[in-house]
């Protein structure tokens, strides 16, 4: 988490490795730079759905706990309803951030880098804890 906090700072540079999905002759590789270029509200929603994709640890927490449930409905209603859950926090912060400056966005970003290197180290304190 510090190494990425610190690459979302530029303190540190990290190459992109390029996987061959993400190429410009792949499906992904051609949809997604005009996904980002566009500023029309369907492209908005795409990257949106596209981004519920993404693995973070509250998504795995429901998963295990939907892979917990007694039978494959509850399992599937677990997920929908966590899904749907998520719609307006996830809707009202995309509306917010378009609504910032380039200048209070950069320094969002700023923060946030902060608070992932502070997480880490706090994380590496508390592990270290463990191994003494």
């Amino acid at each position: 988490m510090v190494f990425f906090g610190l690459a979302l700072l530029k303190v540190i540079s990290v190459p992109v490795v390029s996987a061959p999905s993400f190429r410009r002759n792949g499906a992904v590789g051609r949809i997604l730079p005009r996904l980002f270029a566009s500023n029309r509200i369907t492209s908005k929603c795409a990257l949106g759905f596209i981004a519920g994709f993404l693995p973070c640890m509250l998504s795995w927490a429901m998963i295990v706990k939907a892979a917990t449930t007694s039978t494959p409905i509850h399992g599937f209603m677990t997920m929908a309803l966590f899904g749907l859950g998520t719609v307006p926090a996830l809707f009202f912060t995309g509306l917010s951030a378009s609504l910032f400056t380039l200048r209070a966005r950069l320094t969002s970003e700023r923060v946030a880098a902060c608070s992932v290197i502070v997480m880490g180290i706090i994380l590496l304190v508390k592990g270290a804890k463990y191994l003494a």
